[in-house]
């Protein structure tokens, strides 16, 4: 049984919403990237149904939260840096990302 949700009920319970105050997603939303954005609103959209898979997030989640880990990069470069690839100036994601 996969477990899917529609967009009316996304927004009814208030889930998703980058902007939306009180929004789950807002809540929960500590990232510091775009792609780490994504990443949240597709956890988000795709719920885990296997209770292994989810207490496995749940514990690197904590792990994450504990440990306090510090990641010392300029988010706007890091934003200019993905911009960069997503354009397609290379044709190979892995040639444009050496080149970089």
């Amino acid at each position: 049984m996969a477990f899917n949700i529609d967009k009316q009920t996304a927004q009814e319970l208030n889930l998703l919403g980058k902007f939306k105050s009180g929004s789950i997603f807002g809540l929960f939303n500590k990232v510091k990237t775009g792609g780490g954005e994504q990443l949240l609103s597709k956890m988000f959209q795709r719920p885990l149904e296997d209770m292994t898979a989810i207490n496995e997030r749940s514990a690197l989640i904590q792990s994450f939260e504990t440990s306090q880990l510090s990641f010392p990069f300029d988010v706007q470069q890091v934003a200019l840096m993905q911009d960069y690839l997503d354009t397609g100036v290379g044709k190979n994601s892995l040639v444009t990302m050496g080149n970089s």
